[in-house]
Protein backbone atom coordinates (compact mmCIF):
# COMPACT_ATOMS: atom_id res chain seq x y z
CA UNK A 1 0.00 0.00 0.00
CA UNK A 2 1.12 3.49 -0.46
CA UNK A 3 -0.66 7.15 -0.38
CA UNK A 4 -0.77 9.45 -2.60
CA UNK A 5 -1.96 12.98 -3.42
CA UNK A 6 -5.07 13.24 -5.85
CA UNK A 7 -7.20 15.73 -6.21
CA UNK A 8 -5.48 17.97 -2.94
CA UNK A 9 -6.41 14.60 -0.78
CA UNK A 10 -4.60 11.91 0.17
CA UNK A 11 -5.69 8.53 -0.64
CA UNK A 12 -4.03 4.56 0.16
CA UNK A 13 -3.81 3.00 -3.03
CA UNK A 14 -3.53 -0.95 -2.94
CA UNK A 15 -1.02 -2.68 -5.94
CA UNK A 16 -1.48 -5.79 -7.25
CA UNK A 17 0.62 -7.65 -10.06
CA UNK A 18 -1.61 -10.21 -11.10
CA UNK A 19 -2.10 -12.96 -14.38
CA UNK A 20 -4.55 -11.94 -17.12
CA UNK A 21 -7.18 -14.79 -16.11
CA UNK A 22 -7.16 -13.26 -12.43
CA UNK A 23 -10.06 -11.01 -13.09
CA UNK A 24 -12.24 -13.67 -14.45
CA UNK A 25 -10.82 -16.45 -12.13
CA UNK A 26 -12.08 -13.67 -9.01
CA UNK A 27 -15.08 -12.85 -10.99
CA UNK A 28 -14.38 -8.97 -10.87
CA UNK A 29 -16.34 -7.80 -13.70
CA UNK A 30 -13.83 -5.43 -16.43
CA UNK A 31 -16.19 -2.43 -16.98
CA UNK A 32 -14.33 -1.22 -19.47
CA UNK A 33 -11.12 -2.26 -21.71
CA UNK A 34 -9.97 -5.33 -21.34
CA UNK A 35 -7.58 -7.64 -19.01
CA UNK A 36 -3.80 -8.02 -19.65
CA UNK A 37 -1.93 -9.58 -22.48
CA UNK A 38 0.22 -12.59 -22.09
CA UNK A 39 3.90 -10.92 -20.65
CA UNK A 40 2.77 -7.39 -21.30
CA UNK A 41 4.66 -4.58 -19.89
CA UNK A 42 3.96 -0.91 -19.42
CA UNK A 43 0.40 -1.42 -18.77
CA UNK A 44 -2.50 -1.19 -15.96
CA UNK A 45 -5.91 -1.70 -15.05
CA UNK A 46 -7.41 0.11 -12.18
CA UNK A 47 -10.60 -0.15 -10.05
CA UNK A 48 -13.73 2.06 -10.75
CA UNK A 49 -12.57 4.19 -7.52
CA UNK A 50 -8.93 4.64 -8.82
CA UNK A 51 -10.25 6.13 -12.26
CA UNK A 52 -13.22 8.33 -10.54
CA UNK A 53 -10.66 10.15 -8.22
CA UNK A 54 -7.78 10.27 -10.63
CA UNK A 55 -9.59 11.36 -13.61
CA UNK A 56 -13.32 12.43 -13.25
CA UNK A 57 -15.78 13.24 -16.05
CA UNK A 58 -12.98 11.92 -18.40
CA UNK A 59 -12.20 8.19 -19.74
CA UNK A 60 -9.20 6.66 -18.26
CA UNK A 61 -8.66 4.10 -21.04
CA UNK A 62 -4.65 5.86 -22.62
CA UNK A 63 -4.27 7.52 -19.38
CA UNK A 64 -0.48 7.43 -18.72
CA UNK A 65 0.40 6.37 -15.52
CA UNK A 66 3.80 7.09 -13.62
CA UNK A 67 6.75 9.16 -12.93
CA UNK A 68 10.22 9.86 -14.70
CA UNK A 69 10.91 7.97 -17.54
CA UNK A 70 8.32 4.86 -17.02
CA UNK A 71 4.73 5.54 -17.95
CA UNK A 72 2.32 2.53 -18.05
CA UNK A 73 -0.82 2.90 -19.79
CA UNK A 74 -4.00 2.31 -18.60
CA UNK A 75 -5.98 -0.46 -20.45
CA UNK A 76 -9.19 -1.56 -18.24
CA UNK A 77 -11.24 -0.83 -15.73
CA UNK A 78 -12.97 -2.74 -13.22
CA UNK A 79 -14.95 -2.78 -10.16
CA UNK A 80 -14.11 -2.21 -6.88
CA UNK A 81 -13.03 -5.72 -4.91
CA UNK A 82 -10.78 -4.66 -2.05
CA UNK A 83 -9.06 -7.39 -2.47
CA UNK A 84 -6.44 -5.91 0.21
CA UNK A 85 -8.45 -3.45 2.16
CA UNK A 86 -11.82 -5.11 3.01
CA UNK A 87 -12.42 -2.15 5.82
CA UNK A 88 -11.29 0.33 3.73
CA UNK A 89 -14.31 1.97 1.61
CA UNK A 90 -11.63 4.77 0.21
CA UNK A 91 -8.96 2.32 -0.80
CA UNK A 92 -8.34 2.20 -4.91
CA UNK A 93 -6.59 -0.55 -6.54
CA UNK A 94 -4.57 -0.92 -9.34
CA UNK A 95 -3.13 -3.43 -11.15
CA UNK A 96 -0.36 -4.59 -13.46
CA UNK A 97 0.70 -7.82 -15.31
CA UNK A 98 2.24 -9.94 -13.35
CA UNK A 99 6.49 -10.94 -15.03
CA UNK A 100 8.43 -13.62 -13.14
CA UNK A 101 11.47 -11.13 -12.82
CA UNK A 102 9.97 -9.00 -10.72
CA UNK A 103 8.54 -11.51 -8.36
CA UNK A 104 10.02 -12.52 -4.89
CA UNK A 105 6.71 -13.60 -3.41
CA UNK A 106 3.29 -13.75 -4.90
CA UNK A 107 -0.05 -15.38 -3.68
CA UNK A 108 -1.76 -17.59 -5.83
CA UNK A 109 -5.56 -17.94 -6.05
CA UNK A 110 -7.50 -20.51 -7.54
CA UNK A 111 -11.28 -20.95 -7.17
CA UNK A 112 -13.02 -24.50 -6.82
CA UNK A 113 -16.91 -25.64 -6.55
CA UNK A 114 -15.43 -28.10 -3.89
CA UNK A 115 -13.88 -27.90 -0.40
CA UNK A 116 -10.80 -26.07 -0.39
CA UNK A 117 -9.24 -29.30 1.04
CA UNK A 118 -9.82 -30.98 -2.00
CA UNK A 119 -7.39 -28.46 -3.68
CA UNK A 120 -4.49 -28.90 -1.33
CA UNK A 121 -3.22 -32.18 -2.50
CA UNK A 122 -2.86 -30.50 -6.16
CA UNK A 123 -1.69 -27.17 -5.22
CA UNK A 124 1.25 -28.91 -3.60
CA UNK A 125 1.99 -31.20 -6.18
CA UNK A 126 2.23 -28.32 -8.92
CA UNK A 127 4.43 -25.77 -6.14
CA UNK A 128 6.70 -28.96 -5.70
CA UNK A 129 7.35 -29.67 -9.61
CA UNK A 130 7.76 -25.85 -9.58
CA UNK A 131 10.53 -26.13 -6.82
CA UNK A 132 10.89 -28.04 -3.57
CA UNK A 133 11.65 -25.24 -1.62
CA UNK A 134 7.94 -23.83 -1.77
CA UNK A 135 5.94 -24.80 0.82
CA UNK A 136 2.28 -22.98 -0.02
CA UNK A 137 -0.37 -22.16 2.81
CA UNK A 138 -3.45 -22.83 1.17
CA UNK A 139 -6.60 -20.84 3.05
CA UNK A 140 -10.12 -20.25 1.35
CA UNK A 141 -11.23 -16.62 0.84
CA UNK A 142 -13.98 -17.24 3.60
CA UNK A 143 -11.11 -17.53 6.24
CA UNK A 144 -9.37 -14.71 4.41
CA UNK A 145 -12.22 -12.76 4.89
CA UNK A 146 -12.48 -13.92 9.07
CA UNK A 147 -9.20 -12.70 9.62
CA UNK A 148 -10.04 -9.41 8.53
CA UNK A 149 -13.09 -8.78 10.16
CA UNK A 150 -11.49 -10.51 13.55
CA UNK A 151 -9.00 -7.60 13.11
CA UNK A 152 -11.59 -4.71 12.68
CA UNK A 153 -13.88 -6.64 15.55
CA UNK A 154 -10.38 -6.70 17.95
CA UNK A 155 -9.85 -3.15 17.19
CA UNK A 156 -13.88 -1.71 18.32
CA UNK A 157 -13.81 -3.71 21.20
CA UNK A 158 -10.46 -1.90 22.23
CA UNK A 159 -11.84 1.11 21.24
CA UNK A 160 -14.84 0.46 23.22
CA UNK A 161 -13.47 -0.69 25.88
CA UNK A 162 -11.54 2.67 26.31
CA UNK A 163 -14.26 4.88 25.71
CA UNK A 164 -15.73 3.15 28.85
CA UNK A 165 -12.66 3.16 30.85
CA UNK A 166 -12.58 7.03 30.37
CA UNK A 167 -16.24 7.33 30.89
CA UNK A 168 -15.89 6.10 34.21
CA UNK A 169 -12.63 8.27 35.25
CA UNK A 170 -14.40 11.27 34.26
CA UNK A 171 -17.48 10.22 36.16
CA UNK A 172 -15.06 9.24 39.11
CA UNK A 173 -13.37 12.52 38.66
CA UNK A 174 -16.89 14.38 38.77
CA UNK A 175 -18.00 12.86 41.32
CA UNK A 176 -15.11 14.42 43.74
CA UNK A 177 -13.02 11.53 44.76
Amino acid sequence: MWTAVINDHNVRVYPNWVAPDFFATMQIPILLGRTFYQNEKHAMIVSRSFAREQWPGQNPLGQLVGDGKQKDVVVGVVADAHMNALNDDDALEEYWPAADEQMTGMVVVARSDGAVGNLSAAVKSISESLDPKLFPEIRSIKALYSESVVQIERIAGQSLCWGWLQSAWLAWVSSGW
